[in-house]
C-alpha cells in the first residue's frame, strides 16, 4: 500500500481533530435543538421501547436470519437508547449529532493518518459532517444502522492502516475485518460492500498484503451473510424494495446529481431535473472527477470505481433514499480531499464550488428537518388533547404539500404517549374536516 509523504503539520494531530468534531458539532446545533421527529420509525420504536424496564423491552432475536430486515445490532441497541430519550427528543437528536460529528472525525483522522495536511483535514471533515447525505442521517434518529455500518468500516479502515505500518498480516488480520464486517451486517445489509471496498483499495494502493488479509476476512464474513439471507433479500416482503437491473442507471444519476440541487430535501422524487440543471452538474462532476484523476490515477480509480460500489446494494432499488448515500458520500469527500490536496488553484476552485453547493444544500434539510420535528411535537400534542375527548375518529385536512409530512408521522404508529392513535384519523377535504393542520402543526378547527 502507497502512501502519502506526512507532512509537518503546525497543530498536533490531537488538535486537528478537536476541531473537526467541535465545529461540527456547533454547526449542526440547529438539529440537536429539534424538538420533533421525522418519520414513523422512530415513533414506532419509541412505542415499542415505553417499557417499565430494559428486561421487558421486546428485544429482536440474534438468530432470526430469515426476517427481511434483519439488523439484531440496530434494533437492540435503538430499543435501549429510545426507552432512555424518546421523551427527550433534544437529548436525543444531540446524540445524533454528536455521533455524527465523531464519524467526521473518524474520517479526518483517517486521511491525517494518510499524509493529509492540516488544513485539509480540517476542511474534509467539515465537508463530510455538513454534505446533504450526512445532514439527513445525523438529524433523522431512524438511521441508527447507517452510522453503525459505516463507523465499523471506518474503524476497519483505521486498524488495517495500523496493521499494514506494523508489518502485520495473517490470520488475525483475516480475523479483524471478519469481526468487524460481521458486526456491521447484524447492523445494515449495505455492510456487505466493505470486501469489495477493501479489495479496491488493495489493487488501487499497493496491493499490500495486510490489506489482502483484511479483505479476505471481510469477503468470508459477507459470502457466509450471503449464503444465509440471499434468498430472503431478493424476495422482499416490501413493495418498497422492489429490484431491478433497470432501476441501477438511474439511481446512479440521482444520488451522483441530488448534493448539487440545494432546493430538493429528499432523493426519491428527485428525478426528472432540468436539462440545464443536468447539464451544469453533471459537468461540474465530470470536472471534478477530471482534475482528481490527473492529479492521481489511483486516487481517480478509487473516487470512480467505488463510489458506485459503496452504493451498489442500493442502485437496484426502486425506492432510493437520504441514508443510502451515507457510506459513498464519506468514501467521495475522503478521495477528493487527497486529491485536492495535490491540486493547483484552477482546480480546487472547483472543488470548492462543489463543496459550496453540497453545504448550502445540506444547511437547506437541516432546516427543513428542524420545521418536520417542531410540526410532529405539535401535531401529536394537539392529538393528545383532543382525542381523549372524541369517541369518533378526527377528521382532519392538511394542505397538498403537506400530505407526505403527516403521511409518514402517522404511518402505522399505534399511540403517542400512551394515547391510542391508529385507526382513531381520517384525512378528508378542507370541506368535510373537524380540524385543518396548521403551517406549525397544531390542529385549528376548521369551523369558521
Amino acid at each position: 500500500m502507497s502512501e502519502p509523504t506526512q507532512r509537518s503539520t503546525p497543530m498536533p494531530p490531537w488538535l486537528v481533530l478537536a476541531c473537526v468534531m467541535v465545529f461540527a458539532a456547533m454547526v449542526q446545533l440547529r438539529l440537536a435543538l429539534n424538538p420533533g421527529y421525522f418519520s414513523h420509525d422512530e415513533l414506532q420504536w419509541g412505542v415499542l421501547s415505553q417499557a417499565a424496564g430494559f428486561s421487558e423491552l421486546p428485544w429482536v432475536g440474534w438468530l432470526d436470519v430469515d426476517t427481511f430486515q434483519w439488523r439484531p445490532l440496530t434494533f437492540n441497541l435503538w430499543l435501549p437508547i429510545s426507552h432512555l430519550l424518546f421523551d427527550s427528543p433534544r437529548l436525543f437528536h444531540t446524540l445524533w449529532v454528536l455521533i455524527g460529528s465523531a464519524m467526521a472525525t473518524a474520517l479526518a483522522g483517517l486521511l491525517l493518518r494518510l499524509g493529509l495536511t492540516t488544513f485539509m483535514t480540517i476542511v474534509a471533515g467539515w465537508a463530510f459532517a455538513l454534505n446533504p447525505y450526512a445532514v439527513y442521517v445525523h438529524g433523522w434518529v431512524g438511521t441508527l444502522a447507517d452510522l453503525i455500518w459505516v463507523g465499523l468500516a471506518l474503524c476497519l479502515a483505521h486498524l488495517v492502516l495500523s496493521l499494514h505500518r506494523r508489518g502485520s498480516h495473517g490470520i488475525g488480520v483475516a480475523l479483524i475485518g471478519f469481526a468487524l464486517t460481521s458486526l456491521a451486517l447484524m447492523a445494515k445489509e449495505a455492510a456487505v460492500v466493505m470486501p469489495a471496498l477493501l479489495a479496491l483499495t488493495w489493487f488501487a494502493a499497493g496491493r499490500s498484503t495486510t490489506v489482502a488479509w483484511a479483505t479476505g476476512g471481510s469477503a468470508l464474513a459477507a459470502i457466509g451473510y450471503l449464503a444465509l439471507r440471499l434468498d430472503v433479500l431478493l424476495n422482499p416482503s416490501e413493495a418498497a424494495y422492489a429490484t431491478s437491473i433497470g432501476f441501477v442507471p438511474r439511481n446512479l444519476m440521482a444520488y451522483v446529481l441530488f448534493p448539487l440541487r440545494p432546493s430538493s430535501f429528499e432523493i426519491q422524487g428527485f428525478l426528472p431535473i432540468g436539462i440545464a440543471q443536468l447539464v451544469v452538474s453533471s459537468l461540474l462532476w465530470l470536472g471534478l472527477a477530471w482534475f482528481v484523476l490527473r492529479v492521481s490515477p489511483r486516487l481517480g480509480l478509487l473516487l470512480l470505481a467505488g463510489a458506485p460500489l459503496a452504493l451498489a446494494p442500493v442502485l437496484p432499488l426502486e425506492m432510493m433514499s437520504n441514508q443510502y448515500a451515507y457510506g459513498a458520500s464519506a468514501w467521495v469527500v475522503g478521495c477528493v480531499a487527497l486529491a485536492a490536496d495535490r491540486m493547483r488553484r484552477p482546480s480546487r476552485a472547483l472543488v470548492l464550488v462543489v463543496m459550496a453547493v453540497s453545504l448550502w444544500h445540506g444547511q437547506n434539510i437541516s432546516k427543513e428537518m428542524a420545521h418536520i420535528g417542531e410540526r410532529q411535537m405539535n401535531f401529536h400534542g394537539s392529538l393528545a388533547d383532543l382525542l381523549p375527548m372524541s369517541r369518533e375518529p378526527l377528521k382532519l385536512y392538511v394542505p397538498e404539500s403537506d400530505r407526505w409530512i403527516y403521511g409518514r408521522l402517522t404511518h402505522e404508529v399505534p399511540s403517542w404517549h400512551g394515547i391510542p392513535v391508529a385507526g382513531r384519523l381520517q384525512w378528508v377535504d378542507r370541506e368535510k374536516a373537524h380540524f385543518i393542520v396548521s403551517d406549525d402543526g397544531s390542529l385549528q378547527s376548521a369551523q369558521p
